[in-house]
């Protein structure tokens, strides 16, 4: 639990996010818009996961395309900043849950052995909160927040552990599981999920010169420009994946992507921060899928990619 000291800062960084990351809320609402005029336009209703703040939220596209938007996130206090962010307050509800079910600030793993810890890991089964919505959407959004689901696992000293890494990355599977089944219910036949994600990190250390492999890898690919990601992302994606760049938690796991039809696919640069020794870009995965209810019979839409960048990579 944050205290107020701790959280006034955290509002204060959001603040400064809302500001960084305009261009990045600029593209994902292009991409937004291509998938509604491709899909025969979406409106109704729409259910926004992990919205936090709203900094990574391109607000007046969700504001022009829908009627009503319900606002999920753990933090309530968060999505009261989101509303005030909005044009249309009325079109606005919010609802804290835990997406995860195995939130527990009764449980300190500071106080158990690695044994129990990895024990305990291989033990949760996840429930996510998501079973308190009724109703159904016409489109909902996972907000670059599946990276993060097993952040507080992660990021124990025992991380090094293959056998650690191989619980908490079977966690974060089980856990993206149990969230698309719930995505599934609650979907419109014809509806549209669109997974947003930090994919890969390109990282630099302006003191050392140190840089994450993957921005080695894209930079030169793209020419130094990763608004040419689109060109070359097909061909390096298997060799980021075998380096290990992807981030956990990026890729939903195959039984998850079974439910859905595949759509469409976007690989977008995210700058994320920079500070007088680092700075951080991400590569953002949005991946659009449509529900297959009512539509067994037809095939999975093909994916189109190329065609599309121009609007996603054209400035304001």
């Amino acid at each position: 639990m944050l205290t107020s000291k701790s959280k006034q800062k955290e509002i204060v960084y959001a603040n400064h996010l809302w500001k960084v990351w305009s261009d990045f809320r600029y593209r994902i609402g292009e991409i937004i818009k291509i998938v509604s005029d491709n899909c025969g336009q979406l409106s109704g209703k729409a259910l926004i996961l992990g919205a936090g703040y709203g900094n990574d939220v391109p607000i007046e596209i969700l504001e022009e395309l829908f009627e009503e938007v319900l606002l999920v996130d753990i933090d309530e206090e968060s999505l009261v900043h989101f509303i005030k962010k909005t044009s249309c307050p009325e079109k606005f509800k919010t609802m804290s849950l835990d997406l995860t079910g195995f939130y527990n600030p009764n449980i300190n793993l500071n106080d158990m052995s690695n044994k129990e810890i990895l024990e305990y890991i291989r033990n949760i089964v996840p429930s996510s909160e998501l079973s308190r919505i009724e109703g159904s959407f016409d489109f909902i959004m996972n907000c670059n927040y599946t990276t993060q689901l097993i952040s507080y696992f992660s990021n124990r000293n025992v991380r090094g552990s293959v056998e650690y890494t191989r619980a908490i990355n079977e966690l974060s599977n089980r856990t993206m599981n149990d969230i698309f089944v719930n995505i599934e219910r609650l979907l419109k036949p014809g509806g549209i999920l669109l997974h947003s994600t930090d994919l890969f990190e390109l990282s630099f250390d302006k003191k050392t010169g140190a840089e994450s492999i993957a921005r080695k890898i894209l930079l030169p690919a793209t020419d130094y420009n990763l608004d040419n990601l689109y060109k070359v992302i097909d061909e390096y994606f298997p060799l980021l994946q075998e380096k290990g760049c992807t981030i956990m938690g990026s890729i939903p796991p195959k039984e998850s992507l079974l439910l859905f039809n595949e759509f469409k696919s976007f690989f977008i640069p995210w700058k994320y921060d920079s500070s007088d020794r680092y700075e951080v870009t991400y590569v953002a995965y949005i991946k659009a899928w449509k529900s297959k209810k009512n539509d067994d019979s037809q095939n999975a839409i093909k994916e189109k990619k190329h065609s599309f960048f121009s609007r996603i990579f054209r400035k304001k």
